[in-house]
Parts: structure tokens; C-alpha cells; sequence
């Protein structure tokens, strides 16, 4: 079975080589906001993480395999709401800054200072 429509690829890890970026057809997806939730695991130290770096543009990582992430997230959505700030998908996000998202760049965020690599 292929997947046609994708069009993001997040390397494990975050690494990715300059031969592999080479060969990747997809715009590759990193973060600037690394909640580090899979070695605290702990909901409220992820969520206060989360809330003290927040800004326009940012991308979180974090993994849905811990029930403390999801308990940080239902924590951190209203709150950062209340901040002013809408949470999209990375592709909703780029369109938002009129970012067309070319493959084999790297985006960490989609703010002014941290365009593509």
C-alpha cells in the first residue's frame, strides 16, 4: 500500500543527513519547541514547558504515546487558546504565514527568524 498525499516527513530524532535531505521529496518538519515529554513524563512539567515557550509560529514536539502528553495537551489547547494563539497542523500553519513548504527544506518553526534551512 502507498500514500499519494504526503507531503511532510519528520526524520526520526530529528536527524537527517545532507545525502538523505537530498533524496527526501517531502518539505522535512522539525521543532523549535522540544517538550523533552518522553523523558519527564509528567504532565504538568510537560504543559508548563509548553506555555513558557509558546510563540507565533512555533512547533511543538511532542508524542501521543504517553497518557502524559495527552493529559498536558487537554491542559495546554485551552490555555494557549486563551493566550490568543490557534493550534493547527504544521501544513495549516505554513498556509497561515503564506509559506509554500518546498521538499527537502527544513522547518523548525514558521516565524520570522527560524525560515526554512
Amino acid at each position: 500500500m502507498t500514500c499519494n498525499n504526503i507531503e511532510l516527513f519528520r526524520p526520526p530524532y530529528g536527524n537527517v543527513s545532507s545525502s538523505t535531505k537530498e533524496k527526501i521529496p517531502f518539505a522535512i518538519v522539525k521543532w523549535n519547541i522540544d517538550t523533552e515529554d518522553w523523558l519527564f513524563r509528567n504532565a504538568e512539567h510537560t504543559y508548563e514547558h509548553i506555555i513558557s515557550h509558546a510563540c507565533d509560529g512555533c512547533i511543538v514536539l511532542m508524542h501521543d504515546i504517553y497518557k502524559e502528553t495527552l493529559e498536558a495537551v487537554k491542559m495546554s489547547i485551552p490555555a494557549l487558546q486563551e493566550m490568543g494563539y490557534d493550534v493547527v497542523s504544521v501544513s495549516k500553519l505554513a498556509k497561515s504565514k503564506n509559506i509554500t513548504m518546498l521538499p527537502g527544506n527544513i522547518y523548525r518553526s514558521f516565524n520570522n527568524y527560524n525560515l526554512p534551512l
